[in-house]
């Protein structure tokens, strides 16, 4: 699921309910197996970052603390593909880079206008090949 998708599942505002109005309206609900649980605390002023967003969004703090960790655990995936294909491209553009140097260098010791060290040495000093 990527980023875009998991935002279209932030929930929607529902009122708080004490967990036995929960229970009353799920009956089935309290019985069944959860998910594992995983909790954390933050620092006063990052927690009212987060209440008052969450208030924007009329969702509660718990519901858009969870929305932030699945969303950066998302990211982090995406983030790491898209680092792979920057370094695939930069990998490419590296090869191309030395196939013009070196046809550049090809042409202009074939013009016969410049000698092969002549075209090697514009070549070096023009398109920064090493």
């Amino acid at each position: 699921m990527n980023a875009e998708q998991h935002q279209s599942k932030l929930p929607q505002a529902e009122p708080e309910v004490s967990p036995q109005e929960a229970v009353r309206r799920h009956p089935g609900k309290a019985n069944r197996p959860s998910s594992p649980i995983t909790s954390f605390r933050l620092e006063p002023d990052e927690a009212e970052l987060l209440s008052e967003r969450a208030a924007r969004l009329g969702v509660s703090p718990h519901e858009l603390a969870r929305h932030y960790v699945v969303e950066a655990l998302v990211a982090s995936e995406e983030l790491a593909a898209i680092g792979t294909a920057v370094n695939a491209l930069l990998q490419e553009m590296h090869g191309l880079r030395q196939d013009l140097a070196l046809s550049v260098e090809a042409l202009l010791a074939s013009a016969g206008e410049v000698s092969e060290k002549q075209a090697h040495t514009w070549v070096e000093a023009s398109l920064n090949r090493p």
